[in-house]
């Protein structure tokens, strides 16, 4: 058995302190009784009966208040798995990160609006899963598509016109990435990508053709977001000045809204200019994407129902008063136990429960401080430490993830391979990439079976190299981690929210 509220219980230790006051006030009572009439003769002037309701009404007091404080417990036995459907559409981002994105023609630059284009389109998602894809000479894709929206954004922060050091404006390869990421997905999904560019494009045209045409065999709508404005600035270079043409002469960087147009027409999406408010994603994911498309399955995740049993000392605690009550006078018990019941109802709960409830509703920080004060007094549930790492991680705190992904490595050796990818993703999203790839190889080596971890542990590898090499550009960021992982036994589905994926769901989320 479970407690809902375990604290209430030490209220238990009021119960023998008001049988003995009671007891008293009796003994007291009868004292008095004696001063005015010899106690032998008590039964014969008031009746053995009424000596007996007397006690029975002190006794039923006493057990109303102690079953007031058990129902208050919010005592639980038993559980049932609960599935609830996941669905909503697939997305794709594809962000030119191409030096013209900082020219200063909107403010502060194209890029940081881009950025700002980007949260307002997060804060409209609703279980719809959303990738990122960034090009400029090349293509990258930096974050496979996930419901986990904090991670998106920290993917779309730490992008910026030096994450590819290749230049020009390569479009067709960016929508072929994009293409390749929703074909992945559920097929019953509307498919979309939301191309977020100055639209200039450097490439040749029947490239971009071709592109366009695959997106459309795959069922993919491509919206465009035009960043910019049609008379254009120059592009500021790194150590001060303009960029200039062979010429000597200062480039100008124009937003070309007709290649977006037809980028947009070629598929059946839309397109819009960005302005300063959310009209323009308002409109993009509202009225198309959402009023065009529909939502697909993501599949079923599994939540634990506990069964609440507080109506058992609930009945005792009224029936000890309705017992009371009509053994006499003894209104006084019932009245406190009742008193009891509606200032401390049974839905309250524990800093687990509260932790569990706000890591269910996705409030990463709170359930961080609830689950954390809770650890201390129970350092031994394993359940509650993959939540409280889970939450870190969702509340952008990667490196405390880390670490207690690695300690539970130690204390659940069942799922070591599972909490040591984890681990990895966790230094991964911290940017601490050798310590991602020792912690990825550790859980490959413990279970050859988990192959997001082999793969992602290549993926890291390369990464490390690329970075040491700026010149290169296309190597991806580790993929979907939770492809094909298995979760642990009895952790906890997620609901939302939500880092790299958990292993062996379909949602983005560390693996449990």
């Amino acid at each position: 058995m479970t407690w809902a509220a375990a604290e209430w219980l030490t209220a238990l230790l009021l119960v023998p302190l008001l049988a003995a006051g009671g007891w008293m006030a009796w003994r007291a009572r009868r004292a008095a009784l004696g001063r005015i009439v010899h106690i032998g003769m008590l039964p014969s002037l008031v009746g053995a009966g009424v000596l007996r309701s007397r006690a029975l009404q002190l006794a039923a007091a006493v057990v109303a208040v102690a079953a007031s404080v058990v129902a208050a417990a919010g005592p639980r036995l038993g559980f049932d798995w609960q599935e609830q459907r996941m669905e909503g559409l697939a997305l794709v981002v594809v962000l030119d990160v191409s030096r013209s994105m900082d020219a200063g023609d909107v403010t502060p630059s194209r890029m940081e609006h881009a950025r700002r284009e980007l949260v307002d389109l997060v804060g409209l998602l609703r279980g719809d899963t959303v990738g990122l894809v960034i090009f400029a000479g090349g293509s990258y894709v930096r974050l496979p598509p996930t419901v986990d929206y904090d991670t998106f954004l920290w993917a779309v922060r730490e992008s910026d016109t030096s994450t590819i050091q290749a230049q020009g404006t390569s479009l067709p390869g960016a929508l072929d990435a994009a293409t390749q990421l929703l074909s992945r997905g559920p097929a019953d999904a509307g498919r979309a990508v939301v191309v977020i560019s100055d639209g200039e494009d450097h490439g040749d045209p029947g490239t971009l053709d071709l592109a366009l045409a695959r997106a459309r065999d795959a069922g993919v709508h491509v919206y465009a977001l035009g960043v910019g404005t049609p008379e254009g600035a120059p592009i500021p270079l790194a150590g001060g000045g303009f960029k200039k043409d062979r010429n000597g002469q200062v480039v100008v960087s124009r937003l070309q809204e007709d290649v977006l147009r037809r980028v947009a027409a070629s598929t059946g999406g839309a397109y819009a200019r960005a302005v300063p408010s959310d009209a323009d994603v308002r409109a993009i994911v509202e009225d198309e994407i959402r009023g065009k498309l529909a939502a697909g399955s993501r599949g079923v995740r599994r939540e634990r129902v506990w069964r609440e049993r507080y109506q058992w000392p609930l009945a005792v605690a009224l029936g000890a008063m309705a017992l009371a009550s009509a053994a006499g006078i003894g209104r006084r018990g019932g009245i406190l136990a009742l008193a009891l019941l509606l200032l401390a109802p049974p839905a309250q709960a524990g800093p687990r429960e509260d932790g569990a409830a706000a890591w269910r509703a996705g409030r990463w920080e709170e359930a961080v401080r609830a689950l954390g004060q809770a650890r201390v007094d129970r350092p031994e549930d394993v359940e509650l430490a993959w939540m409280l790492a889970d939450s870190l991680y969702r509340a952008s705190r990667p490196r405390e993830a880390e670490r207690l992904y690695e300690q539970l490595a130690k204390q659940d050796p069942g799922r070591r391979a599972e909490h040591l990818y984890n681990a990895g993703m966790a230094a991964y999203r911290g940017g601490r990439l050798d310590e991602a790839l020792a912690d990825l190889r550790a859980a490959a080596a413990a279970n050859p079976d988990l192959a997001p971890a082999t793969r992602n542990a290549e993926l890291v590898q390369k990464e490390i190299a690329a970075r040491r090499q700026p010149q290169s550009s296309s190597t991806p960021p580790p993929s979907d981690p939770k492809e094909g992982a298995p979760s642990p036994s009895g952790a906890p589905s997620q609901g939302k929210g939500q880092p790299p994926e958990r292993a062996g769901e379909n949602d983005a989320a560390p693996s449990s």
